[in-house]
């Protein structure tokens, strides 16, 4: 294969056997080169509406510095995510009342379901300290680092749960979704 494609097998039977499957993949991948795309198989919801279950998207890993806004894919110990960066590096990123301020300006999030709340039920992992504020209540994003959300808030295991992600984790930004063929679009 010319890509490393992040794939588990769904709940839905396809009827097909494994070796079909895999010449399915294989011609899905030819089109990316693998020094510079790589093609991710979206698994959860954790970024709906943006992105459903079954969704492919080809990430461009050339694309290193990341603004807020993009969507990211970057690699865990548990597996490859895919979120969006809601704060850079050096910024303060405040949760009140289910809304994001980044210092003194409120983050406006039109990729968002309507009534979506972004909510922290615990501390955040690997903040800097926050004069005035607990570990639930803002996150100032240290060095070298980037905050993530999911845009399915109530769902997504995000930096919420493991705090801001190092740069040297991003693999690179979504570029393109191409799967299912009827919602072709760039990001």
């Amino acid at each position: 294969m010319f890509c490393h494609l992040n794939v588990k097998t769904g709940s839905r039977a396809t009827g097909q056997s494994a070796a079909a499957k895999y010449d399915y993949i294989s011609r899905e991948c030819r089109y990316a080169d693998a020094r510079q795309d790589e093609v991710v198989h979206v698994e959860s919801g954790s970024m709906e509406p943006t992105l459903a279950p079954g969704d492919r998207i080809l990430v461009n890993k050339l694309a290193d510095n990341p603004s807020r806004g993009d969507l990211v894919v970057f690699s865990r110990p548990d597996g490859d995510l895919v979120k969006r960066v809601v704060a850079l590096e050096g910024e303060t990123l405040y949760f009140d009342d289910g809304l994001l301020k980044i210092g003194e300006s409120w983050l406006v999030e039109p990729y968002l379901s309507a009534g979506t709340g972004t909510y922290v039920r615990a501390a955040i992992p690997n903040c800097d300290p926050t004069e005035g504020f607990g570990g639930n209540e803002a996150c100032t994003v240290p060095e070298g680092h980037v905050f993530v959300l999911g845009d399915n808030r109530s769902v997504s295991f995000d930096s919420r749960n493991f705090g801001p992600v190092p740069r040297e984790s991003l693999i690179g930004n979504a570029a393109l979704q191409f799967w299912p063929l009827g919602d072709l679009r760039s990001f």
